[in-house]
């Protein structure tokens, strides 16, 4: 009896008959539609595929709903970057604009107590490091840090403050020598102490190592574009 049970049931997947075991129905090509009749154990897993979203964004506002805590991988910055800008040099560029707009708003604060313009102010500097030599005219406008498109108009409001005197050489009256008084070089020294905190609160977060750095690079940035004149003079 256990030899003939044994064989009927190791027979049984194989019957001639035709029967098979319910757990066969796992088998067949038709256990692949969902029947109701059939039980849920034994129904294939089939992938759940949703319908493909494609998110556009018009601006980079869609770039600001991700949690700050979220750490960007490296293809999501790639992402972010050429979505907001047109390539690398124009975003570093973006930044030398944007990083000086909010360091301007510490300086126009400072020289407005003084009613100077960042401008007049290094005019006056230039003076005073040139003094007692006058500088004409159009030596002082090369010097300035930025460009001056009326440098005249910016001298006349020094003198008429008493900050400067401008003269005309005998031997060549189309010259103009400017030259700093003594109104002048005292106002220099009176904004020096708060100029020198005004530049702290500006960049002092920033280490000594870095600052160096930034300096070196900011001129390497602008060495192929600069004249030959003071800045480009180590």
């Amino acid at each position: 009896m256990r030899g003939g049970l044994r064989k009927r049931r190791l027979g049984a997947p194989h019957s001639k008959m035709g029967l098979s075991s319910p757990l066969a129905t796992h088998h067949s090509p038709l256990a692949t539609h969902h029947s109701p009749l059939q039980p849920a154990l034994y129904q294939p897993q089939m992938e759940k595929k949703g319908p493909i979203r494609e998110i556009r964004c018009l601006d980079d506002s869609c770039l600001n709903e991700y949690s700050p805590n979220m750490s960007a991988a490296p293809t999501d910055i790639a992402f972010s970057r050429s979505a907001r800008f047109d390539s690398l040099e124009q975003e570093v560029f973006l930044n030398l604009w944007r990083t000086y707009d909010r360091l301007r708003q510490f300086e126009d604060e400072l020289f407005g107590q003084f009613e100077l313009t960042p401008q007049q102010y290094n005019a006056l500097r230039l003076l005073k490091a040139s003094h007692p030599m006058p500088l004409l005219t159009l030596e002082l406008a090369g010097k300035l840090v930025s460009r001056a498109p009326d440098i005249t108009r910016l001298l006349d409001k020094l003198a008429e403050r008493g900050l400067i005197t401008r003269e005309r050489p005998a031997e060549n009256r189309r010259q103009v020598l400017v030259q700093i008084t003594v109104a002048g070089m005292d106002l220099i020294d009176r904004i020096a102490g708060p100029l020198r905190d005004c530049h702290l609160r500006q960049l002092g977060h920033l280490p000594t190592a870095d600052l160096e750095r930034l300096a070196a690079l900011l001129q390497a940035a602008r060495a192929p574009h600069e004249a030959t004149g003071p800045w480009t003079e180590s």
